[in-house]
């Protein structure tokens, strides 16, 4: 698990130029939790990254499956 996590978080961040991090369920040896953030001063910029960062997760051959993508402007 780690090396996933950690390579994806890793890609994330290069690519995307977000903050990223595993944020939940640490102790869960076959689930992670990982969370970015974009900040823009567009909603439609911020909402277009975020989606963007979502579909290169789903997207990269992994040896993992998303289970759910949740997205929230503010």
């Amino acid at each position: 698990k780690r090396t996933i996590v950690k390579s994806v978080v890793e890609r994330l961040r290069n690519k995307f130029n977000a903050s990223v991090a595993e944020t939940d369920d640490l102790d869960s040896p076959g689930l992670a939790t990982i969370a970015a953030a974009v900040i823009s001063n567009q909603t439609h910029h911020a909402n277009e990254q975020a989606q963007a960062i979502a579909a290169a997760i789903e997207d990269w051959r992994l040896d993992a499956e998303v289970l759910d993508v949740a997205i929230e402007l503010m």
